[in-house]
């Protein structure tokens, strides 16, 4: 469950069961003091890092040398309201040495089709594109 507080202007508190908080606002074009993220911003976040939970995972049960990891999401917006995201790139960008990219593939695959709860979410209305950026180090 999430609790969320208004405290001012378009500025809320969300609290989550699990005792964290961030706080939400709009951005100033909108009215807001961008005090915080929007609340569509948390979902290109949400699946950035429920994806990366997954792919870190599975790579880490193939003993996979992982020296840093990168998740870049981008969406594109409708321009009517309601205002969602039609379109999502997401670019995994992993770091390490002999990096086998089959592993790394199969992995994002298998978060995106089968382990990421957020995926699906987003599906019926964001085409989702994914890309894979392997740098030797």
């Amino acid at each position: 469950m999430a609790v969320l507080k208004w405290i001012e202007g378009f500025k809320f508190e969300g609290t989550f069961d699990s005792g964290h908080s961030i706080i939400l606002d709009a951005s100033l074009q909108a009215g807001g003091k961008n005090e915080g993220p929007a609340p569509i911003e948390l979902l290109l976040v949400a699946f950035g890092a429920c994806s990366g939970m997954d792919v870190i995972s599975l790579l880490q049960k193939q003993r996979l040398n992982v020296r840093s990891f990168e998740i870049k999401v981008t969406g594109t917006r409708r321009d009517e309201c309601p205002r969602y995201y039609t379109a999502i790139q997401v670019e995994y960008v992993l770091t390490g040495p002999n990096l086998d990219r089959s592993k790394v593939e199969r992995a994002v695959k298998l978060s995106e089709q089968k382990y990421c709860s957020v995926y699906p979410m987003l599906t019926g209305k964001a085409r989702i594109t994914s890309t894979i950026r392997l740098e030797e180090g």
